[in-house]
């Protein structure tokens, strides 16, 4: 008989980094944002807000990523699809 382990745990999910910058345009889009006013919502810095929208970087710490989504009326599991 084989012993028993532990179950792994899952990873944590990531975004992908090419698929978050276009839902995010589309997004604002949608919403009529500049991406002055994107940044403004989400409590980051217009750098910040241009690094997402163009694929330069993506949210990594849960605050941000909740601030992120928060500002486009989305959950934050949508940043991750």
């Amino acid at each position: 008989m084989r012993p028993r382990t532990k179950p792994r745990a899952k990873a944590a999910t990531r975004t992908d980094p090419a698929a978050f910058p276009p839902r995010l345009r589309t997004r604002l889009h949608e919403l009529g944002l500049t991406q002055a006013e994107f940044a403004r919502r989400a409590g980051i810095t217009r750098t910040a807000a241009w690094r997402y929208i163009h694929g330069k970087t993506v949210p990594t710490s849960a605050a941000v990523r909740a601030r992120v989504a928060r500002a486009v009326n989305r959950g934050v599991d949508w940043i991750d699809q």
